[in-house]
């Protein structure tokens, strides 16, 4: 027998859908349908009905069988016996074969259920109640409306009069006890005392202890919203609300679901902290090559950098090189016209001497040719016995004196001036010599 997941939510659209649910159970006390031939339970259904949706086994040895219309109900209610020493009870599930939406329509708010039950119940719709909001003695009309459908897939919208409203599945609160404030029952089933649902504890008027949930433990009161098992118990709700199955069935489900998922928390929860490490690694090693990259890159440029202050301040040296250089070769330049003009100089100097010393030859070869004569012609004069002094050499007093200096060299006096300048220095000795 297959095993088929029941439909879901939204998946028919229009009236209400002819699909049923119906149970197969023992109908001995105490017994159940565990062990019992999948293969002889779906001949007889099928010898009976014929091929249905669905069929499935629960754990309490139920089984749940999904039929595609009325005639298939009626036909599987007939059944008494599975087998000779097997007999069975069938019959639709009190729950499943309904499901409740959510519509809303403002216009319609002031209208009583009855009157809009009238119009709807064509679709399959067997109720209709509308939430209101405020006080018990002053309720108001919201115009949001809990329609009760027939089959297990509710519709995807509802026709009421000219408008198409579209349905929402209702999630009621979770069944909870507000005696022992725990959820799965009513207080009507409570044989647990009543709590205080502050702190947990036997239930008194004014709690002044500190918060603590009667459900999970937590430091919060036990109708706090973020109460981790109230969270629960809205998605057992809502899973047996969309999978339309039993309220232990999804209980069973969440609570695997909550193991399966803790398994595959840690499992997620490793695998992210490898993951997470693997990346730090990758990140580090990326980081690694991007500090190796710019480190190359700042190698480069600094190298870049340095050639460029390097060639610059070559540049610059050869520059001041060039500079001095030129400036020293003026400078030789320069120094080699001064002494060019120096060494010109002293040739015209040289020349000037050689000139003067051969004057001064030729004058010392005149002083000596009118020594000469002036000996010559002192000696006449003593031979022929003259004595006395040159007029200029006497003064009023008889005095000898010493004859003026001239001015004029020896070389620029006239013959006669010399001969009376060598006569008076003669004449000045003779007196010197012999006064008187």
């Amino acid at each position: 027998m297959n095993n088929l997941s029941f439909p879901r939510l939204g998946k028919t659209s229009g009236g209400g859908s002819r699909e049923k649910i119906m149970v197969i159970e023992r109908q001995e006390e105490g017994k159940n349908l565990h062990g019992v031939s999948p293969v002889l339970v779906e001949k007889t259904i099928q010898s009976y009905c014929g091929t249905v949706i669905a069929a499935k086994k629960t754990k309490d040895g139920k089984i749940f069988v999904t039929v595609r219309n009325e005639s298939q109900a009626k036909n599987l209610a007939k059944i008494s016996k599975l087998a000779d020493e097997i007999t069975v009870k069938v019959y639709e599930h009190k729950s499943l074969n309904s499901c409740k939406v959510v519509v809303f329509c403002r216009d319609v708010k002031n209208d009583t259920d009855a009157a809009i039950l009238t119009i709807v119940k064509e679709q399959g719709i067997t109720e209709v109640k509308q939430i209101m909001k405020g006080p018990e003695d002053n309720k108001t009309p919201t115009g949001i409306f809990i329609l009760t459908v027939k089959g297990i897939c509710p519709p995807k919208e509802i026709k009421l009069g000219y408008l198409l409203l579209e349905t929402r599945p209702w999630y009621p609160n979770p069944l909870r006890c507000f005696k022992c404030l725990k959820f799965g029952h009513t207080s009507k089933d409570c044989n647990s005392e009543k709590k205080c649902s502050k702190c947990g504890e036997a239930f008194h008027d004014e709690c002044n202890n500190e918060a603590k949930c009667v459900n999970c433990k937590n430091e919060h009161g036990a109708f706090a919203k973020e109460c981790p098992v109230l969270a629960k118990e809205k998605q057992i709700t809502k899973l047996k609300i969309d999978r339309n199955i039993t309220f232990w069935e999804a209980r069973n489900i969440v609570e695997e679901g909550l193991k399966t998922k803790y398994s595959n928390t840690v499992k997620a929860s490793i695998d992210e902290e490898v993951k997470r490490l693997t990346e730090e690694n990758s990140a580090q090693s990326a980081k690694i090559d991007e500090l190796n990259e710019e480190k190359k890159t700042y190698a480069e440029t600094l190298k870049n950098e340095l050639e460029l202050q390097f060639d610059a301040k070559l540049n610059q040296y050869k520059e001041e090189l060039n500079n001095s250089i030129q400036e020293k070769v003026k400078k030789m330049e320069q120094m080699e016209e001064n002494m060019l003009a120096l060494q010109k100089r002293c040739e015209h100097l040289a020349t000037s001497y050689k000139e003067e010393k051969h004057r001064r030859k030729q004058a010392e070869k005149e002083v000596e040719k009118l020594k000469e004569n002036c000996i010559k012609l002192e000696q006449m004069l003593k031979l022929y016995g003259y004595k006395g002094a040159p007029k200029y050499m006497r003064s009023q007093e008889n005095t000898i004196q010493s004859p003026p200096r001239k001015k004029k060299g020896i070389t620029e006096m006239t013959p006669c001036d010399q001969i009376e300048y060598i006569h008076s220095d003669s004449e000045e000795t003779d007196e010197t010599v012999n006064p008187g």
